[in-house]
Formats: structure tokens, sequence, C-alpha cells
């Protein structure tokens, strides 16, 4: 179905002059197109999408995202398209391996398809083109692991072989050729990603960098966009809906169609599209949202605690250097004391209610958690007082301590 909405987007000119990319990926003929009807096993897959998707809003960051068109995903910038594969994990299982990711549907091979089909397409360009492997969990520290997940291009021999008959086997699948020049070349513009955040915390992750992208804006407003995002990931994902966004996006280069819209036009999620979905916000346009959030790599509950209370990166940093501190505080105090488990529950309690207290200070603030930590700074020998036992001598030991706590789910930096 079409968007009901009229009249023109509100960040339409952007989609204008976005170019040669986006004309190279319409005119890439995709090797699979069974991707959107699998959807139901690949909810993950669509919040990697979601995720990505913010990322459109910072400095460099895509244009857009496209699902299930030639890959899982495709990143793209005015001259660069990045295909990106993204391969689960099922709890329990062991870490990721050289031999796993390239063997058949190991997640390399379907990357080289993706190049195969790329370097196919009708119509040539200066379009530069790269590949990403993401992997949901852990990888091996091990040889050729190791070395294959930090530089692709980097093995050799029998493992080097290996990959050179994985590419050969693919391509005669394909019934095309791919020579050894172009498998290295391909190896030079791969990267892996391991470490992604696992199934049960991508819904944090996204929530995260959401609120990092959002930091003068209410939670409540931002658990609205999410859910709107998420949504629209699935759509994407599934190839149902075509947004004003995306025609204005297709039409800006010639690709939109004249009759029924194309399934690039389904599965394309636009930047101009997210500003549009995402509440106002002083700080959108203006590139403050750190890759970090959007990378997949795991953030502690502190940090992402931190953001949806709207504190600044300069409080997130100094709230995890002060936890750390008292964390390895805490370790020594429990490691030498009988006692000290039952005293750091004394204080415990005596810091989380001292720190709700002032949380409601600022329930109607706009950046509570900012104003919290600095009050509770302020608050140092009020906290003092509370640690009867001195178990924490650094200046700030116990707000490092609620940083702890709040790093265990305890505290939220915000009025409850």
């Amino acid at each position: 179905m079409i968007n009901p909405a009229e009249g023109p987007s509100r960040n339409a000119l952007s989609a204008e002059n976005n170019g040669p990319a986006l004309v190279a990926l319409g005119s890439t003929v995709s090797p699979d197109v069974s991707g959107s009807v699998t959807f139901g096993k690949y909810r993950y897959q669509a919040k990697v999408a979601a995720l990505l998707w913010i990322s459109c809003l910072q400095q460099d960051g895509p244009i857009a995202v496209v699902c299930e068109h030639v890959d899982d995903l495709v990143l793209v910038w005015e001259q660069r398209l990045e295909f990106r594969q993204v391969k689960t994990r099922i709890p329990g299982r062991a870490s990721w391996t050289f031999n796993e990711v390239c063997k058949d549907g190991g997640g390399v091979d379907s990357l080289i398809r993706s190049r195969i089909a790329f370097n196919g397409r009708s119509e040539g360009s200066e379009v530069r083109d790269s590949y990403s492997l993401w992997l949901e969990g852990a990888a091996s520290l091990k040889e050729p692991t190791a070395g294959f997940f930090a530089r692709p291009s980097s093995i050799l021999g029998n493992h080097k072989r290996k990959v050179v008959a994985l590419a050969k086997a693919v391509a005669k699948d394909q019934k095309k050729d791919i020579s050894d020049a172009d498998i290295s070349a391909f190896l030079d513009a791969l990267v892996i990603l391991p470490n992604r955040v696992n199934e049960q915390d991508i819904d944090n992750m996204v929530l995260a960098a959401l609120a990092g992208a959002l930091p003068n804006t209410r939670v409540v407003h931002v658990l609205s966009a999410l859910e709107a995002i998420l949504q629209r990931a699935e759509d994407a994902q599934e190839g149902t809906l075509v947004t004003r966004e995306a025609q204005d996006f297709m039409r800006a280069v010639g690709l939109a169609s004249a009759n029924e819209p194309s399934a690039l036009e389904r599965q394309t999620l636009t930047k101009a599209e997210l500003i549009d979905i995402l509440p106002d916000d002083p700080a959108l346009g203006h590139a403050h949202l750190s890759a970090l959030l959007t990378s997949g790599k795991p953030i502690s509950n502190l940090r992402r605690k931190l953001m949806l209370a709207c504190a600044s990166q300069e409080v997130q940093i100094e709230a995890a250097a002060l936890q750390s501190t008292a964390d390895s505080r805490r370790l020594e105090l429990l490691a030498s004391s009988i006692t000290a488990e039952e005293s750091l529950a004394a204080l415990a309690e005596e810091l989380l209610d001292h720190g709700k207290t002032v949380a409601m200070r600022h329930a109607n603030h706009t950046t509570p958690g900012q104003q919290v930590f600095i009050d509770l700074k302020l608050d140092r020998m009020m906290l003092k007082q509370l640690d009867v036992d001195n178990l924490f001598t650094d200046r700030h030991g116990q707000l490092g301590y609620l940083c702890c706590l709040s790093d265990e789910c305890e505290y939220s930096w915000r009025a409850s």
C-alpha cells in the first residue's frame, strides 16, 4: 500500500541528487529473491536494519538502507555501496571461526554472490563497493580466524585456497566467472564484524542509538519513535509498503516506476523518511550521534540508562570512569572482609534512596540524567555521610558506587 500522507515530505529535498550509487544498485539484479518471503525467521535482521537506518543521522552516514535486495542489507552513500550479510547465533554455540563463515551458507559465500551480481550489472559507474559480515556473538581468538577476521586479504596458503574454491563454486552456481584478481579485490573490500549485540539485547541497542540521536527528547517520545522505526524496518524487510519518501528518493535518480512500485521502492529506508518519523530535537542534523551506538557492539547498562535520561557524552564517559574505580574498590572490599557484603548492601540502599530523591527534583526537566549527575557530584559531602563505614575513600567514590548500581539496573538517573 502507499502511505496516504499528502504533500511533499518534511525533508524531501534531502533525497535529491543522491545519484550514482543508487542507480548502480537499481541496475544490479538480485541473485536471490527469496529473502523477503522468509522474514519471519529474521526479526533480528530487521532490528539490525533499524539500527543501521539510525546511522543515517551520523556525520558521513549513509543516505539510505535497502533491505533484502542483492544481500540482507545494503547501505547506500552517494558514491558507495556496502553489502551486508547478517548472521545470527544460537545461544550456547561456540565462537565464530574461519571455517564456519567460509563454508556453504556461512556468510562469505553470500557476499561473493553479491560481488558477482554487482559486477554483472547493466550499467558501469565509478561507484565503490564494499562487503561486510555482521556476526552476532563472539569470534574465536585462534588462527586462522583472528587474522582473517582482522584483515581478510591477509590469508595465505590452504586458507586462501579455501576461499578461492568457495568463490569459484559460487560463481559456477550463478553461471558466472570470477577471476583470481577479482577474488583478491573482494577480500580487500571485505570487513568481518564479530562480537555484535545478541538477540536478547538488540532492542536496547536500537533504543540507545535512538536516544543518542535525540538527546533532548523525553524518553516517552523516544519510545514512540522507536516503535515506528522498528515497524518500518519490518515493512522494508517484507517489502509490503511504499512511502512517499522512498518514491521521492527513487524519482530523484530516475528509478521510480511509472506503474506499480518497484521492489526497490518497497525495500528502501531513507534518511528523509527517518527524519520525518522522529520528533523535533535540536541535535538532529548536527551529527552528534556516535558511530559506536550504531556499530552493534554492546554498550553497558550504565551508559544506556544515562542516554535514556538525556545525559551528555561527557557525563557518560565520566560516569563510566567512576564506575570502573568503584568496582575495583568493591572487589577489594569483598576479598578482604567477611562483613563487606552486608556493609555494601546497606550503603547501596542509602545511595539509591538519596539518588531517587534527587531524580524526583528533576522529574520535569528535559535532560534529567544530566542534572541528576551534576547534583550528585555537588552532593559529595552528603554522599560521604551516607557511607558510615567509609568504604569508598576516593573523592567521588560513593557516586562511583551508584554508577555500579546503575549498571546493575538498580538506578535509572530519572524519576520512575
